[in-house]
């Protein structure tokens, strides 16, 4: 990838790829590499994508916890309703086939 991103701006002193242009279109990156053209977003990738996770930092570890909660609450059933009496047998965990 380094030697592509190397041919290009050897190929394109003062240009940006169209994927920088905040409205993509055909062209809109030719000539804008001064660093002060508000049509070009100047963050990186890996700083776009840092800020959308810290963003929703919080909302994941909630889901998470919850997730976590639902789980252990359905094992915690399936526990009790393995050993409740007044289950009917049909429903019941049991290696012991019922008597008729």
């Amino acid at each position: 990838v380094a030697i592509t991103a190397g041919i290009w701006t050897m190929t394109h002193q003062n240009d940006v790829p169209t994927s920088c242009c905040k409205v993509e279109g055909e062209g809109c990156g030719i000539g804008r590499a001064n660093g002060t053209d508000t049509t070009i977003n100047n963050e990186g990738c890996i700083m776009v994508a840092a800020n959308f996770m810290e963003k929703r930092m919080v909302l994941s570890w909630v889901l998470l916890a919850l997730f976590i909660l639902i789980e252990l609450g359905t094992i915690l059933i399936a526990f009790i309703l393995r050993n409740d009496p007044w289950l009917p047998d049909v429903l019941r965990c049991s290696n012991e086939q019922s008597e008729a």
